[in-house]
């Protein structure tokens, strides 16, 4: 199967084809390079949403800047400085290579994680190169969010943020819900562990 049937089927939540990618030798490879590619395109696109940011409020702050008080407007102020700081932050290598690090470490965190409770908590037999193909081939709506780096829309831009966000999740669940036959709320539960295991990974490796 080559990799364009891959993503589509990915994006439908076909029921079968995580069953296909546990079972290729080769899953581990692609799956990788999918999670690694799309790390560096969703950087790219934080640093744009940075941007469009601070865009969006220098065009409107002089909307507002005659109803608001003196302070609330130079907290305003200050947000967009704080903007523009992180956009040219998300756009050096340096801050690609560190983001790339710190997901690869949060990728295995994770990983580890969702195995101890498919292993001990809902007793299940999972291999961990099982575990981590779900999880690197559940980041491929992520590919959607490249198309924010051709537009300028602040609005356009969170949409897909939380579009790709939310879908991500959901090929995730669905993919450890096929192989593992598992429930809803065992499913959510897993799904919660990933929200903040990646979140204690990021605000203790960034």
């Amino acid at each position: 199967m080559n990799e364009k049937n891959i993503f589509i089927k990915i994006l439908k939540l076909d029921k079968n084809i995580y069953f296909d990618l546990i079972n290729n030798q080769s899953s581990i490879q692609k799956g990788v390079a999918i999670y690694l590619a799309t790390t560096i395109l969703s950087t790219l696109g934080i640093g744009k949403l940075f941007q469009s940011t601070v865009d969006f409020l220098n065009a409107n702050v002089a909307l507002i800047s005659q109803d608001l008080p003196n302070q609330e407007m130079s907290l305003i102020r200050q947000l967009i400085v704080e903007f523009e700081l992180l956009s040219s932050q998300y756009n050096e290598t340096s801050t690609l290579i560190t983001t790339l690090l710190n997901s690869i470490i949060s990728g295995l965190l994770v990983t580890a994680v969702m195995f101890v409770l498919l292993k001990y908590l809902f007793r299940k037999l999972p291999k961990y190169s099982e575990v981590l193909i779900i999880f690197c081939f559940s980041s491929v709506p992520s590919f959607l969010f490249g198309i924010s780096l051709f537009s300028n829309s602040f609005l356009i831009q969170f949409l897909l943020l939380l579009i790709v966000g939310v879908y991500g999740l959901a090929t995730l669940g669905s993919g450890l819900k096929q192989v593992y036959s598992l429930r809803s709320i065992e499913v959510l539960l897993l799904l919660v562990s990933v929200f903040f295991g990646s979140s204690i990974a990021s605000s203790v490796f960034i």
